[in-house]
């Protein structure tokens, strides 16, 4: 478990837009070495575009609203190349941003992260949640992340 250096809810789509940019290293697949970032990922019988919509519907069974979705860049033979994210919000109200320590890159650990395989399905990407000090509605939301995941994809 790690503490947040800095730990703040927000409405602001710039700082998520900032926050999501920062971890598309993950999204492509990279490592970080100096900070290495823990990942659950889930297997999806459905394409990405559905997996998404069914996401989508389920969100508000699990407390939470979706803040936004950033849909991976397609290439000219329409195939997506990267993959989508959806940033989720509390029922508390805003999206949790935890920075790790001051020079560390802003998490946004509401964020699931659809990605398509080689095979035509999708994987979906939620970081685990190992933050401690959080506030209780907060920490609720982490650890509903996975279930709220599993009954999408039911």
């Amino acid at each position: 478990m790690k503490r947040p250096f800095r730990f703040w809810m927000t409405g602001c789509f710039a700082v998520v837009m900032t926050a999501v940019g920062s971890g598309r290293a993950v999204a492509a697949g990279e490592r970080n070495a100096a900070a290495p970032q823990r990942i659950d990922t889930v297997a999806s019988r459905y394409n990405v575009g559905e997996t998404l919509r069914r996401l989508q519907s389920c969100a508000a069974r699990h407390g939470f609203t979706v803040f936004a979705i950033i849909e991976p860049h397609r290439a000219a033979s329409g195939e997506a190349d990267g993959c989508a994210v959806m940033v989720l919000e509390s029922a508390t109200g805003g999206t949790p941003v935890l920075m790790a320590s001051p020079d560390a890159q802003p998490d946004l650990p509401l964020t699931v992260r659809v990605r398509a395989t080689a095979v035509g399905l999708c994987e979906v990407w939620i970081a685990r949640a190992d933050w401690e000090d959080l506030p209780l509605e907060v920490a609720r939301d982490l650890t509903e992340l996975p279930a709220f995941v599993a009954d999408a994809l039911t």
